[in-house]
């Protein structure tokens, strides 16, 4: 909550991932942020700006989002044969999954909250693909008793494979 008040303390500022208890990302003007970071830190916060070229996941990109629902709408969308969470709801896609994926363009990512809820809903294990370990890092600060792997090389693979069968 105290993120989002010193957003609303700027017209172009937005809180936009919600990773883990500590760690919200905000996005916005970049004439806006060094007033910001000087906000947060007279909060007793601390802002390092992210190398990125586009105020993600905020109103900014309503254009896109608009843009992509309407490709969305050409394409066939099948029945899920796995569980998939929506950034936008941290809840299981159901119902409009055209709009929802249009939706998360231009909406806050709601991270915490779904791993939250697929740790509710029986999921035990993670696993994060790809160089770093910067999810990883997330969950310990989320859910310290449920199992995280990192696989970044193919000798990754190998060695979660053979723990987990």
């Amino acid at each position: 909550q105290q993120v989002r008040n010193l957003c609303d303390q700027f017209s172009g500022i937005y809180p936009v991932n919600f990773n883990c208890p500590g760690q919200i990302t905000v996005s916005g003007l970049s004439s806006q942020m060094p007033g910001f970071f000087t906000k947060v830190k007279e909060a007793g916060g601390r802002a390092l700006p992210l190398k990125v070229k586009g105020a993600f996941h905020s109103p900014f990109m309503e254009e896109a989002a608009r843009s992509f629902r309407e490709e969305l709408s050409r394409a066939e969308i099948r029945p899920m044969t796995i569980p998939l969470y929506s950034n936008v709801t941290a809840r299981l896609y159901d119902g409009d999954v055209a709009g929802l994926l249009s939706r998360q363009i231009a909406s806050p990512v709601q991270w915490e909250k779904i791993i939250r809820n697929m740790i509710a809903d029986g999921f035990d294990t993670f696993i994060e693909i790809g160089p770093g370990r910067t999810l990883a890092g997330f969950m310990r600060k989320i859910n310290r008793d449920v199992k995280v792997y990192n696989v970044g090389t193919w000798e990754d693979v190998d060695k979660v494979v053979s723990e987990l069968c």
